[in-house]
């Protein structure tokens, strides 16, 4: 009997995933994508670890590598999450406002990207100075 438990929840697992990870792109990373991909092979600059972060309200939890430099922000899914999203380099020029978002347990940064806007990307506070010193807003 469980093999057959096993035989129905693996497709049914697989199919959610793809379900999931399509929203994922089309809701949180598309408007980024189209406007900023990436299509160099290599970006050189500092790694940093933001193990949460928010595009377009649309979370995720250690999914994403981030890396900084004078350029601008570069953002990539990790696999399998790359299926649909491909890399990202937002210059920090275009991110044109800095917000303050409080929440329950915390607060968060919110980086308005884009003139005409593109989209946001929530960052927590104890976060946020990791790519500070980078960010000239022109809003």
């Amino acid at each position: 009997m469980p093999s057959y438990v096993l035989l129905i929840f693996i497709p049914f697992f697989l199919i959610i995933s793809v379900f999931a990870l399509q929203t994922l792109h089309k809701r949180g990373w598309n408007n980024l994508q189209e406007r900023y991909l990436f299509t160099s092979n290599e970006f050189y600059g500092d790694k940093i670890t933001i193990r949460s972060l928010s595009i377009d309200g649309v979370g995720s939890q250690n999914i994403v590598k981030i890396m900084v430099s004078n350029r601008g922000l570069f953002m990539k899914a990790t696999i399998p999450f790359n299926l649909f999203s491909k890399p990202i380099m937002i210059p920090w020029t275009e991110i044109v406002e800095v917000q303050e978002k409080k929440v329950m347990f915390g607060s968060y940064k919110r980086l308005v990207v884009g003139k005409p806007f593109a989209s946001t990307i929530d960052i927590p506070e104890k976060d946020y100075h990791k790519i500070n010193k980078y960010i000239r807003t022109n809003g």
